[in-house]
């Protein structure tokens, strides 16, 4: 069993053996879970997808499918575009 001693700030040292088990590096968080019988458990804390909620600004309506699929066919005919004008390039170096 390891143990670790509370600081007078309240702070403490998880033992490595712990910390190995938990997968825990440097700056990583650990959550500290009461059971309903009282006991506290830790757990390391794993990056989940509502840590990322608010983190970027709305930027308006949200593109409609159609507008999505509209957007995609236009880069892509660009991108065609650009394929065939090196490719005349490259050919027309090529009989210099």
């Amino acid at each position: 069993m390891a143990t670790a001693a509370l600081t007078s700030k309240g702070q403490l040292t998880v033992p490595i053996s712990i910390r190995k088990k938990l997968g825990l590096q440097p700056g990583d968080q650990v959550l500290f879970v009461e059971r309903e019988d009282g006991e506290v458990v830790v757990r390391a804390k794993k990056g989940d997808l509502m840590d990322f909620y608010g983190m970027f600004k709305s930027l308006g309506k949200p593109a409609t499918v159609e507008e999505m699929d509209e957007a995609v066919g236009r880069y892509l005919a660009e991108d065609d575009e650009r394929i065939k004008a090196e490719y005349r390039r490259h050919t027309e170096l090529e009989t210099e």
